[in-house]
């Protein structure tokens, strides 16, 4: 299993990540869980993961809010293009971190482009 910088397995940080989100949430309290604790988690596991800069971390945390019209029942043409712009947002800044963790030499990012090396799909081009 790859190690984080500390030495840690992937798991011990994503742990650690869940129990600092859940250690803020007030015992027997009704919540939010969208709020309080599902968006936070998307953020704090990418900004941890990816090494993002605070400004990445707030964008994704508005797109992680945005995406969430995604469970509206009825979308209304407004939701699909926030929705649009959300992913389309989310995804250019998981991405642009991602390649800037493999250029600095990040071991999980090298570890994933390693893996992706491996995979064969006949029909992708």
């Amino acid at each position: 299993m790859a190690q984080s910088k500390a030495g840690q397995p992937h798991g011990g940080r994503r742990a650690k990540i869940v129990r600092h989100i859940l250690d803020d949430v007030p015992n027997g309290a009704e919540i939010d869980f969208v709020t309080a604790i599902a968006e936070r988690l998307v953020i704090e596991f990418w900004s941890d993961l990816l090494h993002l800069t605070l400004a990445e971390a707030e964008a994704i945390g508005q797109c992680a809010s945005d995406m969430t019209r995604l469970f509206h029942v009825n979308r209304s043409p407004e939701d699909f293009r926030i929705l649009d712009e959300a992913f389309s947002r989310y995804s250019q800044i998981l991405s642009d971190a991602a390649e800037r963790g493999l250029a600095n030499g990040d071991p999980i990012m090298t570890e994933i482009a390693e893996k992706l090396k491996g995979l064969d799909f006949a029909d992708d081009p």
